[in-house]
């Protein structure tokens, strides 16, 4: 490999790197963003930080919430569900 292709192929690397890191922010905004609009309607942040739910967990909550008044579109129920059960449960 020659030292041109070398540098372009470290370049889209980079690049493709740089592209998930800025979607997957993008992803926690909106997360952010639904939790305070749909969920501290209702509850505290406390609460919200304090309950210890796996995926499953948080998807039946969800589901729970939408059953009894909680307006999260089919798109901002994943966005949602998936914000509140990463992996990292750093919360803002």
């Amino acid at each position: 490999m020659n030292r041109v292709t070398a540098f372009m192929t470290s370049l889209a690397v980079v690049a493709v790197f740089l592209f998930s890191v800025s979607i997957h922010a993008a992803i926690e905004e909106e997360g952010e963003r639904l939790l305070q609009l749909r969920c501290m309607k209702c509850h505290d942040l406390k609460r919200i930080t304090d309950s210890d739910k796996d995926r499953d967990g948080w998807e039946n909550t969800v589901r729970r919430m939408m059953s009894i008044g909680a307006r999260v579109s089919p798109a901002e129920k994943e966005t949602l569900i998936n914000y509140l059960a990463r992996e990292d449960k750093a919360r803002p």
